[in-house]
């Protein structure tokens, strides 16, 4: 059961140690329990963790300058985007023949 203020529990339907049967199928609508506000959650906390610290000091102690350290985390950070664009496309329509 989702609480009030929108995230999911896992009570609903959720099994532990259930192996997930569609993979990248499609979901239908009654069995969509997350919200654009949950993923963007979901994407925010791992991608905010130490490994950036790790990152940048290894970039500093090679020499670049904190700047020049945080640019390139930036840049390999903003080309996962490509990656986001691409998960996009989902499931082929299915088209019926006349």
């Amino acid at each position: 059961m989702a609480t009030g203020i929108g995230i999911h529990d896992g009570s609903v339907g959720d099994e532990a140690f259930k192996v997930e049967r569609r993979g990248i199928d499609y979901v239908p609508e009654n069995e969509r329990w997350a919200t654009p506000r949950n993923i963007a959650a979901l994407w925010a906390g791992t991608s905010i963790n130490v490994e950036y610290f790790i990152y940048g000091a290894l970039l500093m102690g090679f020499g670049f300058s904190f700047y020049t350290a945080l640019a390139v985390i930036i840049i390999g950070n903003v080309s996962y985007f490509l990656l986001g664009l691409a998960s996009l496309q989902g499931p082929r329509p299915v088209r019926r023949r006349s």
